[in-house]
């Protein structure tokens, strides 16, 4: 059985390898300008934001950057645009996987803004009125 198949031309992004089908829409996405790396892969970060799983309940996760993309942000753009009406400037935005020591795979993605330096042990920590205990 002989199948054909067109080649169609595909245009790149050099700064985050997407795919366009024209010349000017890679372009575009190339002149986009790229925010500054705050984290470098093997960094230990805390998350800003509380996390929840059913045993634990709300945690705060102190993890390892375990690897690192940059992709053209839109959608962070456009949600932000409906929160506070502000003009949107697509960015090329660094996202951070992190996991806590326990994972083998890649976890949770988390923009620059999401996660903070941290010197305490990797884990998952719950607080219990005034003292914070280490779960994981």
């Amino acid at each position: 059985m002989i199948t054909r198949t067109e080649s169609k031309e595909v245009y790149i992004c050099e700064i985050c390898e997407t795919k366009y089908d024209e010349a000017m829409d890679a372009f575009s996405c190339e002149n986009c300008p790229v925010e500054k790396q705050l984290f470098t892969e093997g960094d230990k970060v805390r998350v800003k934001t509380k996390l929840r799983n059913e045993s634990l309940g709300f945690y705060t996760l102190i993890g390892r950057v375990d690897s690192i993309r940059i992709e053209r942000a839109d959608q962070f753009h456009a949600a932000r645009r409906l929160l506070t009406n502000d003009p949107v400037v697509p960015t090329h935005k660094f996202v951070y996987f992190v996991t806590d020591k326990r994972l083998d795979e890649i976890g949770e993605r988390f923009y620059a803004h999401e996660l903070a330096s941290s010197d305490m042990e990797i884990g998952k920590y719950v607080r219990h009125s005034n003292m914070v205990i280490k779960r994981s």
